[in-house]
C-alpha cells in the first residue's frame, strides 16, 4: 500500500500522457489546447450577436451556434479569459474577448488545462487573424452581418 503523497507524486509524473489516479480511478491528464480557427470563428459569431443585440447580457451559446457552425470548443475560450459562463449554459463575452475579436489584443496561443482549470498559458501569443488561419477570412467575417 502506498501513501497519499506517494500516489500524488506518481500521478503527477504521468499527467502529460494521462493516467488513472490510484486513489479514485479517475483518468487524469494535462490537456494542451491551441486557440484554433473554430474557436475564433465561434467567438466572432457570438460577438456579432451581442453587438446586434446590445440589451442582451447572456446567450445560450450552444443553441445559437448549433444553427451556424459545428464548433464545440467555444466554452474552452474561458481559459483565455475571453468569455464567462453564467447559468444553464449561458455565456457572455468579456472585454478582453471583444478586444480580441476586434484585433486589438493578442492572447496566449496555447493553454494547459488540468481538471477543468487553467494551469499554464504559453508565452507565444496569437491574434484573431492568426487564430482564424486560412480557414476563415477575418475581413469578410467582420464586414458581413452574421446574425
Amino acid at each position: 500500500m502506498i501513501t497519499l503523497d506517494e500516489a500524488k507524486a506518481e500521478l503527477k509524473k504521468r499527467l502529460e500522457k494521462g493516467a488513472t489516479c490510484p486513489c479514485c480511478n479517475q483518468f487524469a491528464k494535462i490537456y494542451n489546447r491551441k486557440l484554433n480557427s473554430a474557436m475564433a470563428y465561434s467567438l466572432i459569431l457570438v460577438a456579432k450577436y451581442f453587438e446586434a443585440n446590445p440589451w442582451e447580457e447572456w446567450l445560450h451559446v450552444e443553441r445559437y451556434l448549433s444553427r451556424k457552425t459545428r464548433a464545440t470548443d467555444f466554452y474552452k475560450l474561458k481559459f483565455w479569459g475571453l468569455i464567462e459562463e453564467g447559468k444553464s449554459s449561458h455565456w457572455k463575452i468579456l472585454p478582453l474577448g471583444l478586444a480580441f475579436v476586434h484585433n486589438q489584443v493578442s492572447v496566449p496561443r496555447k493553454a494547459s488545462i488540468y481538471n477543468n482549470m487553467l494551469i499554464e498559458s504559453s508565452i507565444n501569443t496569437t491574434t484573431i487573424v492568426e487564430a482564424l488561419g486560412d480557414h476563415f477570412n477575418y475581413a469578410d467575417l467582420m464586414g458581413a452581418r452574421l446574425d
